[in-house]
This record gives structure tokens, C-alpha cells and sequence, in this order.
């Protein structure tokens, strides 16, 4: 555990989506030992497969961003994997043969990016290991909706928790419980589910703490209508419902989280999934927060929050280049 003091800090980050300068930047934060707990709140894996594929003269080339890219020699191709594993993307040379495969054989192309994922998820967790036990900083890791189940297999690791499922005491009383699931999406992503699944997963999660006024809600998924999950709206093929000026825009939250949060008035409540709608909501007396995601800028974005015991005394959100 945490050493127990009267002041400390936490710091919150999500969707992430495998973006290595993202990533980079959440360790910069925790060198700077300000911190003495951080939350990674889920969608911490990419989804962007980016072939290398070789072209004439010992040359390759890949698709990059509406746009084809040369690569004439191995550093260019180097510096190129580099470039797109900083939005989150992952890069892949193979060969000719090979591409073919993965264009038209979809579970081998599944396979080839869940390894790739894989590897650089196991690679961050390391990472924060070692951080986590040079800094004595207290690292509580979730998955979001986004993020296969098959992520699960990657923990446990020790001073890294996953904590879905689970309540963790962090210091003074104070704990946190999380829920990387989220209500139904047009997607149909792997942490998927209904709102009435959704609503019990969360009662349940949460039913044997007996102080929700020291609770923090990590729940991925931000309250309905909360002004944090302010998004385009859809219709059922994917294409943006239409308005008289552009596409219309509303809430797509989860009823689930909002009913959840109204009715135990936990003391915090952390939140992602809707990356352009970053923003602080209060909800009865609940302080709710979404940092907003900019990973394919190589922004980060956090949510710091102060605690005098087990009182919130402040919490911000800043963008971090």
C-alpha cells in the first residue's frame, strides 16, 4: 500500500490507445514522484494496423493517414514505425504474399494486430513496474471497452493491478473502485453491454463499500447527459445523423453510471470514452471528470486531483505536450 499521509496527490489518465508518446509523457509525470497514486482508466490499446509492404529496388512503402508513404532504406522505414506507434498505430512490414493474407483473411489479421498489441501493452506494464517500485507510487491499471478481453492475460504484475472488477484502498479511507465495461456502442466492442447489465455490474462492484462518500468511481464510461459524453451522433450504418449546420451532436453516456453515481454520491468519479468531450460535471456532490483524449496529437491529457485526508480539495484538467 501507499504510505498513509494527511496530503497527497493523484493523477488520472485514459485512452491512451497504444500511443507510445503518450505513454512517454504519463512516465515523465511519474519521474517527477509528485504523484503518489496513478489511475490508467482504460482504451489503453490501439486499433490501427499499418502494413509495410516492399515495392521495387528494395524499397517498401505503407498506407499512412490518407496518404501513401516511400520508405527508400531501413532507417526510413525505422523512423516510420516510430512515428506511427507515437499516434497509436501499429506498423507492420511483411511480405508481399503476406499482405494479401491480411487483406483478405480477417481472423489471421486479428491475430497479427492482438499480438502486436500484446507485446506493446506487456512492454508499457513492465515499464510502469519499475517505475512504480523505484517511486513507491501507488499504479491502479484498468481496460476499457475498447481493449480485448484477451488483455486480461497480460496481469497480474507486482505494484501494477488491474483493477477492474475490484475496490482498492488507496490512503485515509479513500478507495477506488473500477469498471472498464461500458453501455452499448454502435461498435460493438468487446466491453460492451446493455444498460441494464451495465447497471448491475456497477451495484454489484461497488455493494460492500460502506463509505461511498470515500469512494472514487474509475467507470469509463461518463454519466448520460453529464456534458462529458457530448458526441456525434449516428445512425445504425455509421453514418453521422445530420443536422441543419453539420452533424448533430448529443449524449452518449451511460444511463447506467449516471443512475449509479445520483444514487450512492460517491466522492469522485473518473471518467474517458468520449474523447472530445473533456470537462468537470458535479452530480449531487460528486465531483465527475473527464481528461479528454488527444492521443493521435501526442497529447496527454490529465485530471489532478489533490486530497487533504480523505477530503477532494482540488481537481484540474491539463493538456501535457
Amino acid at each position: 500500500m501507499v504510505r498513509a499521509h494527511t496530503d497527497w496527490r493523484l493523477l488520472f489518465v485514459t485512452d491512451l490507445h497504444g500511443a507510445e508518446r503518450c505513454f512517454e509523457l504519463l512516465l515523465e509525470q511519474l519521474a517527477t514522484r509528485r504523484f503518489d497514486v496513478v489511475v490508467v482508466g482504460g482504451d489503453v490499446t490501439g486499433k490501427l494496423l499499418v502494413p509495410i509492404v516492399p515495392t521495387a529496388h528494395g524499397q517498401s512503402a505503407a498506407h499512412f493517414k490518407g496518404a501513401t508513404v516511400q520508405l527508400t532504406s531501413p532507417s526510413e522505414t525505422n523512423t516510420f514505425v516510430t512515428r506511427a506507434a507515437a499516434t497509436g498505430a501499429y506498423a507492420y512490414p511483411c511480405t508481399s504474399g503476406e499482405y494479401l493474407r491480411l487483406l483478405n483473411d480477417m481472423p489471421y489479421r486479428e491475430a497479427i494486430i492482438q499480438r502486436l498489441i500484446d507485446d506493446r501493452l506487456a512492454r508499457w506494464l513492465g515499464q510502469l513496474q519499475r517505475v512504480a517500485r523505484a517511486t513507491h507510487i501507488k499504479v491502479i491499471f484498468n481496460l476499457g471497452n475498447d481493449d480485448s478481453l484477451s488483455c486480461n492475460a497480460l496481469f497480474p504484475l507486482n505494484n501494477v493491478e488491474l483493477a477492474e472488477g475490484t475496490v482498492i484502498e488507496l490512503l485515509n479511507g479513500i478507495s477506488i473502485a473500477s469498471c472498464g465495461y461500458a453501455n452499448d456502442t454502435p461498435w460493438h466492442l468487446p466491453r460492451d453491454e446493455p444498460e441494464d447489465k451495465l447497471h448491475q455490474r456497477l451495484q454489484t462492484l461497488i455493494a460492500t463499500v460502506e463509505d461511498k462518500a470515500r469512494l472514487i468511481c474509475n467507470f469509463h464510461a461518463p454519466p448520460y447527459a453529464s456534458g462529458l459524453d457530448t458526441a456525434i451522433l449516428l445512425e445504425p450504418d455509421l453514418r453521422p445523423q445530420s443536422g441543419g449546420f453539420g452533424p448533430l451532436r448529443g449524449p452518449v453516456g451511460s444511463h447506467a453510471v449516471d443512475r449509479v453515481i445520483r444514487e450512492m454520491q460517491p466522492l469522485l468519479g473518473l471518467h474517458g470514452h468520449i474523447h472530445e468531450s473533456a470537462g468537470r460535471a458535479r452530480l449531487g456532490r460528486t465531483v465527475c471528470l473527464n481528461p479528454g483524449s488527444e492521443y493521435e496529437a501526442g497529447i496527454l491529457r490529465v485530471a489532478e486531483c489533490d486530497f487533504e485526508g480523505s477530503s477532494l480539495t482540488r481537481a484540474s484538467l491539463k493538456s501535457l505536450l
